[in-house]
């Protein structure tokens, strides 16, 4: 069922459209869900950014359950990041990042490929490496490296806290760090390297959620209602694009407990 602006028939403009999937409040362009909006999916799960062509597309905070949060950048409906690149002035624009808090409190901040912890194929079709930095046990473990199909794959650098030495908030103050290379999620060599603190994530999804739903609250509610005679528009056509939407949503967490937690070692 929508409601709210309409050019030529079709949906345009700000509005709100129910389905069995959800419900979309913000952005409509010639019938398609396109700009800025916000979508809560009936399960409680909340997207709000960017839409493009009925997909989520460019930046946006995903909301999965208040503990299971990605902030960053979609392409086509999956965590998917820009990489670096030239911009019409020649000055560089860096590649973008993503960050997703998982379940268990673990946290990965870099690259996406598709929707997985990955970098693009290369000119030949052969895999490459997304970097990021994964972050385990509360802080405990560090890992910056490689990422191939959503486990750590090749040269990267390890931090294990020091047991005893914490700050406030019991994030370590003092780690050990160990220069590493992964395949596929295993450990297979490491040495000592000199200690320093470990790069850290600068997203933080859990506040941007809650910074994004206050903002959005009432996002779509103050359009005025359009009538075709005495009933709101109904889009059949749309409300199957949002089934399809909330597919995708399915599929994007089926990677999530993919990190492997076993490789840690005495340092």
């Amino acid at each position: 069922m929508y409601s709210g602006q309409i050019e030529k028939g079709q949906m345009h403009g700000k509005g709100m459209l129910k389905s069995e999937a959800g419900i979309y409040s913000g952005d409509f362009v010639t019938h398609k869900i396109e700009g800025s909006g916000r979508y809560d999916f009936e399960d409680g799960s909340v997207y709000i950014g960017e839409f493009k062509n009925n997909f989520f597309h460019g930046m946006g905070v995903l909301g999965y359950d208040d503990l299971q949060v990605y902030e960053g950048f979609f392409e086509e409906g999956l965590r998917h990041t820009p990489p670096a690149s030239r911009g019409a002035d020649g000055k560089e624009v860096p590649a973008g990042v993503g960050c997703m808090v998982f379940s268990n409190g673990d946290v990965y901040e870099g690259a996406w490929y598709r929707g997985k912890r990955t970098g693009p194929p290369d000119d030949v079709g052969n895999p490459t490496l997304a970097h990021g930095i994964y972050v385990a046990h509360n802080g405990h473990e560090v890992y910056e490296g490689g990422f191939l199909d959503n486990k750590r794959h090749g040269p990267g650098s390890l931090w294990l806290a020091n047991s005893g030495d914490e700050e406030g908030g019991g994030r370590p103050s003092a780690y050990t760090r160990q220069a590493v290379e992964y395949d596929m999620g295993v450990l297979i060599k490491h040495r000592a390297r000199p200690s320093c603190r470990p790069n850290w994530p600068t997203l933080k999804p859990l506040a941007a959620l809650a910074k994004a739903r206050a903002q959005n609250a009432n996002w779509g509610a103050g359009g005025e209602e359009q009538e075709h005679g005495s009933r709101p528009v109904t889009s059949t056509s749309n409300n199957s694009r949002l089934k399809t939407a909330n597919t995708s949503l399915s599929m994007m967490t089926e990677d999530e407990d993919d990190e492997v937690d076993d490789d840690a070692f005495d340092a």
